[in-house]
């Protein structure tokens, strides 16, 4: 908590988006986690103008619009926005575009930048993502008292799959050199400061674990375990306990995220429990999304789209306003791609399945999109699935553990952080990269363990939950980052 003349008073955080991606919902969960102990100022990168922005949603971000469903009449849908700067408001955060944008943004932007510090006159500058890094390592000691940097992922990993060889080495020698003038470099995990300091031992590493809304998403999933009182228990109204066993993966359809494996797996798991009512949702976007409509049809399996996570349950109607819809610049289904197996749903009527509640519950795949309220996807849930290849926290599974999902997973090095100390549970749900049988094997552990907890409870399954909950809280970060704040200060 603050103390008397401690010196901290302001804050400055600075970011290429606020997306509602990982890094911008942690840093969201860091304004909050502080809970007001500090005046906070954000900077958007990418969007432009100087000035104070203060206003809640535009006009653009809570577009209703009237859209044709494919048959019969219109129906109107509230178009999902990925920003996060209202709720960063909402937070009490001023938030700020910044100018020069594009080719200026090299040539000025530093200038701008220093002249920004001197209006706003932060104690702390904090930055992430490469941009953000360029103008806070450019900074000359002594501007401002402290210079961080967030290092979200492991750079040479995270960057091969999203940009490619080329351009990933350049971008690593950028931010290293940015890296190497900050006064800490915070690492969202033990496991990426580790893994880095390995390979770069100059930099200024420490570690401050990620942090989620636990009270947020405490205990709002269908699939967790049941007390003795189980018929008491609200969770289970919304969500698949009685009805079958629904999978559910967060993540981006990417080839980093390797959502195919996934696909191939359930196909397995769905052979193997043909009368378990077994689900897959993917409620992500991604340019693998086509594809994995097309491999799941190849493989005999029925596809739908669902326009929000209400539709899961039929708790949406076709005159209701989904909670979101896909997001700018995405394409449609492809209609033409593959040859749907017998069985399969067909793109064409992608639609009207979003709407139609029997069809979705039926589906054997279930292509979702991002929402702005994630609970809702976990609340109609058992079991939560990743393939990806790397991360470097992945706040959905800290999110999804807590609101009492079963998580089965790829087997990378931060599974071994988060799961600490519950590997009897978790050794059995880890699956090795891109192993689709291995993982249909730990897929279909999952559905044994959720038809048995859903009887008689599951401690070790409870313990697990209640354990991220109490480690990875936004409360608990938030103090961390005052604290190495104040530490900084005192020390300069």
């Amino acid at each position: 908590m603050r103390t008397e003349n401690d010196g901290l008073k302001r804050i400055l955080l600075v970011v290429s988006s606020l997306a509602r991606s990982g890094p911008g919902v942690q840093l969201l969960s860091l304004v909050r986690g502080m809970r007001g102990e500090v005046a906070v100022d954000v900077v958007e990168l990418s969007a432009g103008g100087s000035s104070s922005e203060t206003d809640a949603f535009s006009e653009s971000d809570a577009l209703v619009a009237s859209a044709p469903s494919g048959k019969g009449s219109p129906r109107t849908e509230r178009v999902y926005s990925d920003s996060l700067r209202p709720d960063f408001i909402a937070a009490g955060a001023q938030v700020h575009g910044f100018d020069p944008q594009g080719l200026a943004f090299w040539r000025e932007g530093r200038a701008a930048f220093r002249s920004l510090l001197d209006r706003l006159k932060p104690d702390v500058v904090q930055s992430a993502g490469i941009r953000a890094d360029w103008l806070g390592g450019g900074l000359p000691a002594g501007v401002v008292s402290a210079r961080i940097s967030v290092m979200h992922n492991i750079p040479w990993q995270d960057y091969r799959y999203t940009y490619g060889p080329i351009p990933s080495a350049v971008m690593q020698r950028v931010q290293r050199r940015a890296w190497s003038r900050m006064d800490r470099v915070v690492c969202v995990s033990e496991h990426v400061r580790d893994t880095v300091s390995a390979r770069w031992p100059e930099l200024p590493l420490v570690a401050i674990p990620n942090g989620v809304d636990t009270a947020r998403f405490s205990g709002v999933g269908a699939g967790t375990p049941a007390p003795s009182d189980a018929a008491e228990n609200s969770r289970t109204s919304a969500g698949t306990s009685g009805e079958g066993v629904r999978f559910l993966c967060m993540d981006a359809l990417t080839p980093l995220k390797d959502p195919l494996t996934l696909v191939r797996a359930f196909w397995q798991v769905r052979r193997h429990f043909p009368d378990a009512g077994v689900q897959l949702v993917l409620a992500g976007e991604g340019r693998l999304r086509d594809l994995c409509r097309t491999e799941a049809e190849r493989l005999g399996l029925s596809v739908v789209e669902a326009a929000s996570p209400g539709a899961l349950d039929g708790s949406d109607s076709t005159t209701a306003l989904p909670d979101m819809v896909r997001s700018p610049g995405s394409t449609s289904p492809d209609t033409t791609a593959g040859t749907p197996q017998p069985g399969a749903a067909s793109s064409s009527d992608a639609s009207d399945s979003a709407h139609d509640p029997a069809a979705v519950r039926g589906a054997d795949v279930v292509l979702g999109s991002p929402s702005s309220q994630p609970e809702d996807w976990y609340r109609r849930a058992d079991v939560l699935v990743s393939g990806s290849n790397t991360e470097g926290f992945q706040l959905t599974v800290a999110e999804g553990v807590s609101a009492g999902l079963l998580p089965v997973l790829s087997r990378i090095g931060v599974r071994h952080e988060l799961f600490a100390g519950h590997e009897d549970l978790t050794g059995g749900l880890l699956f090795r990269i891109a192993d689709a049988p291995e993982a249909a094997k730990c897929m279909g552990r999952a559905v044994e363990r959720v038809l048995s907890a859903r009887k008689s409870g599951d401690p070790a399954w409870e313990q697990l939950a209640a354990d991220i909950r109490k480690r990875y809280s936004q409360e608990r970060m938030g103090d961390d980052y005052l604290a190495l704040y104040r530490e900084l200060l005192a020390d300069g």
